[in-house]
């Protein structure tokens, strides 16, 4: 990946896009993995107590669990650095991005929406690609892992989906 200003490859605009359209879904995946953390920790007959002795207030076993579990730390930065690239767009331009990849509009619906031209859209887009495509290219490496572990997890409940049902 080239971390420069230009023209992107098809490609590398393939990836600023796809992650871009990923982001609503990193969001609520790293939502639901907090909220799986702090109920682990939440239940359990011995209420919290660490071997045996002082029992470990609920706030401080989340705490230790959210920090110690990879899975949730590599989403959270994903999400964080994403989230502050997003913050620097202009208004405009953000907005195009949560039409185009939050919403799932079409450019073409995009345009009749905005009154605009196929050339105007085609410059917001070289936009965001210049200001976002940096921090995706860095973090594209925890989002494929992202990807591999959601389609495992699709797999194995499929899995148990078909020997309950079938």
């Amino acid at each position: 990946m080239l971390l420069r200003s230009g023209r992107y490859t098809s490609e590398e605009r393939r990836i600023v896009d796809s992650v871009l359209r990923d982001f609503p879904s990193l969001c609520l995946c790293l939502q639901r993995r907090r909220e799986y953390l702090t109920a682990m920790c939440s239940g359990g007959g011995d209420g919290g107590r660490v071997q045996g002795g002082e029992s470990v207030p609920l706030a401080e076993r989340v705490l230790l669990a959210i920090t110690s579990d990879s899975e949730y730390c590599q989403l959270a930065a994903v999400v964080e650095r994403l989230r502050d690239g997003l913050n620097g767009l202009s208004e405009r331009l953000f907005s195009v991005v949560e039409e185009l990849y939050f919403r799932g509009k079409t450019p073409q619906l995009l345009m009749e929406e905005l009154g605009v031209g196929e050339k105007w859209l085609r410059i917001r887009r070289s936009l965001i690609y210049e200001n976002l495509a940096a921090i995706i290219f860095q973090i594209y490496p925890m989002v494929r892992r992202w990807r591999q572990r959601e389609q495992q997890r699709c797999e194995e409940a499929l899995q148990i989906l078909s020997v309950k049902c079938g």
